[in-house]
Order: structure tokens, then C-alpha cells, then sequence
């Protein structure tokens, strides 16, 4: 195998993108990462838009704005694959696409130019600071399956795509890991920044906060989560009388607070019915990248060392963003309550000891 390099599409190119396709079409595969190419009559045309698409204002349709590579045999010159790199993802990509899509040509597959082209772009997507990268393939192509699996690729769930009739696998790459730290004044400012982002995305509250929109002051909001861990007997009357434990979810590159996260060490009866053991939310602006996901999973393995056997998670029915992060983190569905706003919840139960 000869080493292969990224370059942004040229004209130079368009020869060896036209057999390319042709390629493709020959073999009755389908072309992944090429940024609609095959829809051009003109590949001038694709060449020109594809460079314009990498800026959000010139996106006037569903589509999002995306990095095209070619993937050029260094040794030759010669064009071997394409690969997109998505920067944002809609529902569409979220579900079925992912970050990153990429083709090898038919000819010169089996020989690891795949593996190859996906790490080279999980590298530029790190650079984009695309720190959590989704990546797809079909059920069925096993090889798609095994260079995603070998690129660091873990398996989140399969979801059905009715236009395709078959599952596409959906695989997180864990470009940049999220720690759970506890609050301290080290965070006020980001703390705060949260508040705002949370208000001007017209939310009143912030779910897995402590009760921090309650307090103008982070200094005593840490006052009040210290003296919570620290409650001695259990009030059946009273959700915050429950000892519990605050977390901020921070991302490892840049420490930057993503998401917070609150463990409840106990339920009395309103928790049991309405609240559950864990809360948790991510910023708004940090959405959409699996998130949610990993902070459950870190909270389990918290309250395991807290030595729960269990967990009751809450959430609205219609949340259905949060019903599927809870299910796919092993969540069973034990019922269906009205709460005290009136509203239909789901309430889930978690086997900590399946799971960690």
C-alpha cells in the first residue's frame, strides 16, 4: 500500500474523478463521501460548489457545510478515494450520515487504503474541532464495519433507514474524552456562561444543575452543594433534602464545561414518582454530538462507586432525544406517570451491575 494524502479537489483531477465514477457505476456500488458528485453533469461545477459549501451562508437547502477531500496515492498521483467531512449534523446526518463519509475505489480496495482514509480524516476533522465524530456504515458491509471499528469506532445502536429498507450502524469516535470534576470557583466563569446560554435558548431550567439558577452567586450555589452531600436524614416532603452529588461535565482538550450532572444518593417518595436519581443536561451550543451518552455512562460508574445497585431516570415523553440516550444506556421502561405540570413521564430503571 502506498501512502495516500488529502488533497481539496482540483481540475487537475477531473479525468481520474470521471473514471472514478464510472468505476462505481460499473460495479453497482454506491458512492459515499463525494458530496453529491455524481448528481453534476459539469465536475467543474461540483468543483466550484464544493468549495463554497464549506461556509454555512452559502448553504441554502438541508444540506450542511462540509470539508471534500480527494484521497491521492502519493507515489502516482493518483485519485484512489473520496471523503467528506461534515461539520454539523441534521437530523438526517445525526440518525443515518455522521460526520465523516468516505469511498475507496473498487480497484484498489482490500488493501487498507479504507482504515488509512478514515484516520486521515479523523485527524482533519480534529482539527476542525470536531471533537466527537460520528461515523455510519450499512448492516451489511462488514469491511465499512471493521475499519471504523479499527479507527477506535464504538457502537452506539442500529437504526432502521426506511428509505434504504435495511439498519445502518452508528459508531462514536471518542476524539476527545469528557471528565466528570466537581464544581469549584476554578469554573464560575464557565458556570455562568452556561446560565446564559440556557436562558437565551428560552429554558428556564436547567436540568442536572443543583438548583443553580436559584442563586445569583456561584460562591453560594458551592456552598449549597457542599452541605447537600452532606444531608443526614431523608425527607419524603422535599426533593433537595436527598444528600446528592454535583458533577461538571468538562471536555479534556480545552476543559470547557459541556454538560452538568446531579446523583441523587437516595429517592423519597416525589423523587421516586417524578424526579429519579440522576439529572443531567448539555449546553445548548454542545448538542447533537453524543454527549448526553458519555455522561451517563461516567455518572453510572460514579454511583456504582457509591455503591447503588440501580438507577431511576425521568424524563418527559415527549423528550424524545432524551428517551433514546436512556435507552440505549440500558434503560428499562417500568411506566408512564402524569406529573406535577401535568405532563406524561417516562420512568426507567438502570441494573448498574450489567453495566459496569
Amino acid at each position: 500500500m502506498g501512502k495516500i494524502i488529502l488533497k481539496k479537489p482540483q481540475i487537475i483531477y477531473i479525468n481520474q474523478l470521471q473514471e472514478l465514477m464510472l468505476e462505481f457505476a460499473s460495479n453497482k456500488d454506491e458512492l459515499h463521501g463525494g458530496s453529491r458528485v455524481t448528481s453534476y453533469a459539469n465536475l467543474v461545477d461540483w468543483i466550484i460548489d464544493v468549495d463554497k459549501f464549506e461556509k454555512k451562508e452559502n448553504i441554502c437547502d438541508e444540506r450542511v457545510p462540509a470539508i471534500q477531500y480527494l484521497a491521492i496515492r502519493e507515489n502516482d498521483d493518483k485519485l484512489i478515494g473520496l471523503v467528506s467531512i461534515r461539520l454539523e449534523l441534521n437530523d438526517h446526518l445525526l440518525n443515518f450520515g455522521g460526520h465523516i463519509g468516505f469511498s475507496i475505489i473498487p480497484s484498489e480496495r482490500k488493501s487498507g487504503y479504507g482504515k488509512e482514509l478514515l484516520r486521515l480524516a479523523i485527524k482533519e476533522a480534529k482539527k476542525l474541532d470536531i471533537t466527537n465524530i460520528l461515523v455510519t456504515c450499512y448492516e451489511h458491509n462488514i469491511a465499512a464495519k471493521l475499519i471504523i471499528e479499527a479507527n477506535g469506532g464504538i457502537f452506539e445502536d442500529a437504526r432502521f433507514y426506511h428509505i434504504k429498507n435495511l439498519n445502518i450502524l452508528r459508531y462514536w469516535i471518542d476524539a476527545d474524552p469528557v471528565l466528570l470534576v466537581k464544581p469549584s470557583m476554578d469554573y464560575a466563569r464557565q458556570i455562568l456562561d452556561y446560565k446564559v446560554e440556557y436562558s437565551d435558548s428560552h429554558s428556564s431550567y436547567i436540568f442536572g444543575s443543583s438548583e443553580l439558577t436559584k442563586f445569583e452567586s456561584i460562591s453560594e450555589w458551592l456552598e449549597y452543594l457542599y452541605s447537600s452531600e452532606h444531608i443526614d436524614e431523608k425527607d419524603d416532603s422535599d426533593e433537595n433534602s436527598i444528600p446528592h452529588v454535583q458533577y461538571l461535565a468538562v471536555r479534556k482538550s480545552d476543559d470547557k464545561l459541556i454538560g452538568l450532572v446531579n446523583l441523587r444518593l437516595d429517592l423519597n417518595d416525589f423523587l421516586e414518582k417524578y424526579i429519579g436519581n440522576v439529572g443531567y443536561s448539555v449546553r445548548p451550543s454542545e448538542r447533537r454530538k453524543g454527549y448526553a451518552s458519555k455522561i451517563l455512562k461516567l455518572i453510572f460508574e460514579e454511583a456504582y462507586l457509591y455503591d447503588l445497585k440501580k438507577l431511576l431516570l425521568v424524563c418527559n415523553e415527549d423528550n424524545i432525544a432524551s428517551i433514546k440516550t436512556i435507552e440505549k444506556n440500558g434503560g428499562i421502561l417500568e411506566d408512564i406517570v402524569i406529573n406535577y405540570d401535568n405532563k406524561l413521564q417516562k420512568r426507567y430503571w438502570v441494573n448498574l451491575k450489567e453495566l459496569v
